[in-house]
């Protein structure tokens, strides 16, 4: 059961542990869904585990504090529902130290501002372009129109991105250099202690990146796609995730709520 929120998407993993030959109906096929009720909510936040996706812990880096603060309170409502597959745990620190993680704002902003001065050339070359073919360069009304509308465009490019800087510089995290001050770190410490899946062992995990590619192969979720462009390791990550969450679930016995960041 697939359940989808703005923001993020849940997936809800039905256990059974009846070995009793199924007897099939109209919702048991690959491709059926049930739309999610209320109930179905409720059940999974009462009873299953909430696991989180590496993205989910990610994006903490790269919310705004009021996000930032909203999630680490819901996760924090649900600290004992909460497991983590040791492959996202694998992934988060793998990717922590990206330019689009711990300095997203910075980066974010960085590109913003070149986009606005990309935009203001773009319009100074196409102006000077349209004097030329028109023959108005030597027009000295014309050249003066232009040049002052030029000039105006520049300053509410500049003025933006000052904004742009500004917003970059209070929503980005301090102190996430050292691992002893990361406020996110600091947080999910205590909120995922003890809820944290073992690895795959080293058998296990070279099955499962080979049956992760058979899979992508045959355009099998999940993963699949990431094999077009990474290595066999790296693209199977969703799959490993998948694996351990799977093997968490048959072992507790209980539903399961997938929790991923878009």
């Amino acid at each position: 059961m697939r359940l989808t929120i703005p923001g993020s998407v849940f997936m809800a993993v039905a256990h059974t542990t009846s070995d009793q030959p199924q007897v099939r109906g109209v919702f048991d096929c690959d491709e059926a869904h049930r739309s999610p009720l209320r109930s179905d909510y409720e059940r999974i936040f009462d009873s299953g585990l909430v696991v989180l996706d590496t993205n989910v812990l990610l994006n903490l880096y790269r919310s705004n504090e009021s996000t930032r603060r909203d999630t680490l309170a819901a996760l924090a409502r649900l600290r004992e529902r909460l497991w983590i597959p040791h492959q996202v745990l694998t992934e988060f620190w793998r990717n922590r130290e990206s330019p689009t993680v711990r300095h997203h704002h910075a980066t974010k902003a960085n590109e913003a501002s070149a986009a606005l001065d990309k935009a203001v050339n773009a319009a100074r070359t196409a102006v000077t372009t349209w004097l030329t073919a028109v023959q108005l360069k030597d027009n000295d009304e014309a050249v003066e129109r232009t040049d002052g509308d030029l000039a105006e465009l520049a300053e509410a490019a500049g003025s933006l991105k000052k904004f742009i800087r500004a917003q970059a510089e209070c929503d980005a995290l301090k102190e996430t250099a050292t691992t002893h001050t990361d406020p996110v770190l600091n947080a999910l410490e205590p909120l995922l202690h003890g809820r944290i899946g073992e690895p795959l062992s080293p058998i296990e995990y070279d099955r499962a990146v080979k049956e992760a590619q058979e899979r992508a192969d045959e355009g099998i979720p999940p993963g699949h796609e990431d094999f077009r462009t990474k290595e066999p390791e790296l693209a199977a990550g969703d799959y490993l995730v998948w694996v351990q969450l799977m093997e968490e679930a048959r072992h507790r016995g209980c539903d399961v709520l997938l929790v991923t960041g878009t």
